[in-house]
C-alpha cells in the first residue's frame, strides 16, 4: 500500500520531504495544493535564474569542439589559419578558471553592493566581450584573452546565482535549488557538443554571445530581487512584497521577516572579526573542504578535455559521439540527484557520488596505466580489440 502511495505521488511531492521530519517549523495553514504550487513556482525561478549556467556549460565543453575542428579545418571566421600548440590548447581550457580566480575576489563585494539580480546583469558585459574575442579570433592570443574575460564573468555568475537561489528557496527544496545550476550547466555542455557536430568553433562562440545577452538583458530583469538583500539594504517594504510572492498569501510574513533579520544580524561586527568566531570558523573550514573536494576531483578537467582524453586512450569509437555520451551521462546523474537529495540528505548524496567517482577513476586510471605499459589489447571499454591481451615485458 505504501509503495502504491509512493508511486502515485507527483515528482514535486517526492523531492520535498516533510519539514517536520527535519525539525523545521512551517506554517500549517497553507493548503497542500497551494504549497505544491508554491514549490513549483520556486523551481521555475531556480531554472530561470540558472539559465546563465547554460552559458557556463557551453564554455566548459567548447574546447572539445575547438580541438575537433582544428584537426579537420583550422580556418578562422576570416579564412586565416589557426595553429595551436599543445600547451596553448591546455591554456585555452584553463584560462576560464584562471579568470575565475580574480572574478571570485571581486564577486563577493559586487554581489553585496549591487545585489544578486543586478550582478547577474552586469556580468553580461565581460561575458559578451570575451565570447566575441573568441568568435573573432585570428590567433591564440585573442582566444586566451577572451577565455580569461569569460572566466571573470562566470565567477560573478556563480556567486550571484547560487546566493540568490539559496535566499529565495524554501528550506524543503533548497537541495533542488542548489542543483538547478548543475542541470543547466550540463545542458549547456551537451548543447556545445551537439552544435559542434555541424557548426564551427567560432559559430558556437557567437551562439554563446547571443545566449548570455538574452539571459542578462531580457530574463534577469523579470526575476524578483532577493528578500535577504532587500532587508540588509533597509528596503523592508519591497522585501515583504517579494516574500509574499515567493511564499504565498498564507505565509506568516512577520515570522519570515524576523528570521531573515536574525540570519543577517552581525551585532555591529564586520569583516574578519565575524570569521574569527569559532562557530563561524568551523563552518568555513567545512565549506572550504567541500569546495576543495569538488574542484580537485577532476570532473571539470574531464569535461573540458574529454575529446583529447578519448583520442589519447586509443578508442576506435567516434570521438564526438563519445564525448556527447559523457556529458549526457553526467547530466543524468545530476537530474537523478535532484530527485533524491532532499529525501536522503546532502551528506549521503556526497558520499554516494564520491564512491562512484572513485570507482570510475580506478577503472580509467587502470586502463590508461595498462595502455602506457604497452598492453596490446584489453577489453575493458567498448571499442577495444577482441584479441587476447598480451603484455610486452
Amino acid at each position: 500500500m505504501d509503495d502504491q502511495d509512493s508511486r502515485g505521488k507527483s515528482w514535486i511531492q517526492q523531492i520535498t520531504p516533510t519539514l517536520e521530519n527535519k525539525g523545521i517549523k512551517e506554517n500549517d495553514t497553507q493548503p497542500a495544493m497551494e504549497k505544491r504550487l508554491r514549490y513549483i513556482k520556486q523551481v521555475g525561478l531556480f531554472l530561470t535564474a540558472a539559465l546563465g549556467h547554460w552559458n557556463f556549460g557551453l564554455s566548459v565543453s567548447w574546447p572539445n569542439t575547438l580541438v575537433s575542428d582544428l584537426q579537420i579545418d583550422n580556418l578562422t571566421l576570416f579564412g586565416t589559419e589557426l595553429q595551436l600548440e599543445d600547451w596553448e590548447l591546455d591554456m585555452t581550457s584553463s584560462m576560464v578558471y584562471i579568470g575565475g580566480l580574480l572574478g571570485y575576489v571581486l564577486s563577493g563585494w559586487l554581489v553585496d553592493w549591487l545585489g544578486r539580480r543586478q550582478s547577474m546583469m552586469v556580468l553580461v558585459l565581460p561575458a559578451t566581450v570575451g565570447w566575441l574575442l573568441v568568435a573573432l579570433a585570428v590567433n591564440s592570443t585573442m582566444i586566451l584573452i577572451g577565455r580569461f574575460t569569460v572566466g571573470l564573468a562566470y565567477a560573478v555568475l556563480i556567486v550571484s546565482v547560487r546566493t540568490y537561489l539559496v535566499e529565495i528557496s524554501d528550506t524543503a527544496i533548497r537541495g533542488v535549488a542548489g542543483l538547478a545550476t548543475e542541470v543547466m550547466m550540463g545542458i549547456g555542455s551537451i548543447t556545445a557538443i551537439g552544435l559542434g557536430i555541424s557548426l564551427s568553433w567560432y559559430h558556437i562562440a557567437f551562439v554563446s554571445t547571443g545566449q548570455i545577452l538574452i539571459f542578462g538583458l531580457f530574463i534577469v530583469p523579470l526575476l524578483p530581487e532577493s528578500p535577504s538583500y532587500l532587508l540588509v539594504k533597509g528596503k523592508e517594504k519591497k522585501a515583504r512584497k517579494v516574500l509574499l510572492y515567493l511564499r504565498g498569501k498564507n505565509v506568516n510574513l512577520e515570522e519570515e521577516i524576523m528570521q531573515l533579520k536574525a540570519e543577517n544580524e552581525c551585532n555591529g561586527e564586520k569583516g574578519w572579526k565575524i570569521l574569527a568566531k569559532s562557530n563561524i570558523l568551523k563552518k568555513c573550514v567545512i565549506v572550504f573542504g567541500l569546495f576543495f573536494i569538488s574542484n580537485f576531483c577532476g570532473s571539470l578537467v574531464i569535461r573540458t578535455n574529454a575529446l583529447r582524453m578519448l583520442q589519447t586512450s586509443g578508442l576506435s569509437l567516434d570521438k564526438e559521439l563519445s564525448t556527447l555520451f559523457i556529458f549526457v551521462l553526467s547530466l543524468s546523474g545530476v537530474i537523478s540527484q535532484a530527485l533524491i537529495i532532499d529525501r536522503i540528505g546532502r551528506r549521503t548524496c556526497l558520499v554516494l557520488s564520491l564512491n562512484l567517482l572513485l570507482i570510475a577513476y580506478t577503472v580509467l586510471g587502470s586502463y590508461m596505466f595498462l595502455q602506457s605499459e604497452e598492453v596490446e589489447a584489453i577489453y575493458l571499454l567498448p571499442g577495444g580489440n577482441e584479441t587476447t591481451p598480451e603484455v610486452n615485458r
